[in-house]
This record gives C-alpha cells, sequence and structure tokens, in this order.
C-alpha cells in the first residue's frame, strides 16, 4: 500500500513538472523569436546612421558638385582590383589612372568623371564599369573662426548661408557677440555683417550664400 502511494505521489510530481515547463515554453520561444529581430533592426539602421552623419550635404548638391583641385576621389573598375585607385585631383584638375592615363576631371561631376573614366577604358576592357566617390572636398571650402563650438574649415557642396553654416559647426557659444559676425572674402576684405538675433526672429533674411574661400568670423 505504501508503495502505490509513493508511486501515485511521484506521478503526480512529474504531471505538476510537465505542466509547468510547458506554460514556459511559449514565453520562452517568444523571447526567443523576437531576439534576431532586434537585431537585425539595429543592423539594417547602421547605414542610416553613417548616412545621417554627413553633415547636411544632401544628395542632391553631392550629386551636381562639381570636382576640383585637392578633392580627394576614388576610383573602383568592377572586377579590376589593379585599376581600382584613390587618387587627388592635382593643380592643374588632372587624376592619372593605370591604362586610361591622364585624365581632366576638375569641374566634372562625379558622374561626368566616372563616365570619361569608362570611354578612357574602353580601349583596353569591354564595357567598364567604373563609379566615381568624393571623400574629401578640399577645393570649395568655407571657414569659420571665434565663438562658435567647432570652429574649422568645411566642405561647400552646394549653396550655404552663414545661419547654416554656424549650425554645421555646433552653433554660437554663450559669449558670442550676435550682433557682430563679420563675413571676409578670400583677400581676408570685410564683406558683410551678419545680425544672428534678428535673422533668427525672421526680421533679417539670410540671403547671400557664402562663397569658395569665404571666413566667418564670431567675435
Amino acid at each position: 500500500m505504501s508503495w502505490k502511494i509513493s508511486c501515485s505521489i511521484l506521478l503526480l510530481l512529474v504531471l505538476a513538472l510537465s505542466e509547468q515547463s510547458k506554460a514556459q515554453t511559449p514565453k520562452e520561444q517568444s523571447q526567443a523569436a523576437e531576439q534576431p529581430a532586434n537585431v537585425m533592426t539595429a543592423t539594417a539602421s547602421s547605414p542610416d546612421s553613417s548616412v545621417g552623419s554627413v553633415k547636411g550635404t544632401d544628395a542632391e548638391a553631392a550629386r551636381d558638385y562639381e570636382l576640383g583641385p585637392g578633392d580627394l576621389i576614388h576610383v573602383s573598375v568592377w572586377h579590376e582590383q589593379e585599376l581600382t585607385q584613390t587618387a587627388v585631383v592635382r593643380p592643374d584638375g588632372k587624376i592619372s589612372l593605370p591604362l586610361a592615363g591622364e585624365i581632366p576631371v576638375a569641374g566634372k561631376t562625379a558622374v561626368e568623371a566616372q563616365l570619361l573614366v569608362s570611354s578612357k577604358l574602353l580601349r583596353f576592357i569591354t564595357d567598364p564599369q567604373v563609379t566615381v566617390s568624393v571623400l574629401e572636398i578640399h577645393s570649395r571650402q568655407v571657414f569659420i573662426t571665434g565663438q562658435v563650438q567647432r570652429p574649422g574649415s568645411y566642405p561647400l557642396t552646394g549653396s550655404v548661408s552663414v545661419l547654416q553654416l554656424i549650425a554645421s559647426a555646433g552653433g554660437l557659444t554663450q559669449y558670442a557677440h550676435r550682433k557682430g559676425i563679420v563675413i571676409l572674402d578670400t583677400k581676408n576684405q570685410a564683406m558683410a555683417k551678419f545680425d544672428y538675433t534678428n535673422t533668427i526672429k525672421g526680421k533679417v533674411k539670410d540671403e547671400r550664400p557664402l562663397q569658395p574661400g569665404d571666413t566667418v568670423v564670431v567675435p
């Protein structure tokens, strides 16, 4: 009789543990199913983050940007690793590439430059697939100095106003003279003053786009 009671108790314990395990399984499966989704979402968002870190350069401005001396570009030829090169546009506006030779790229967009490189390579390669990417812009820059968070040089890829340049530089410091900002030309001659306070209030229009070589001084 005692043996039968012991067996019954053991059977009840096994059944109880089995039911508890079944009750936990859906939750564990749900958590396991959610984990890959979170990882994939983070991975998929990574390219967007790097694109967003391109300091306000919009796609249209980058596409229309014309290369100039000092710019660093990357020329990739598909399936032709030995022809893939990173090059700096020389002062004469040209780059040198294997087989293609001397190529004048200054004044051309990246798309125009890759078409030109392709045409040069047609003598040696059947249907060359060329991509030209702009890595660094040095031929068209503007400068900002003084009481801003990040003074320095900034690439000029399109139409940029003084207010936009200040924003790119992280904004003004608390000590900035907001109504005494000065714009200098390439010869360091004062061309205009900029009233930051009235501009952000909409009382003054910030219409004049900066030109290559301009310097904004924030006292």
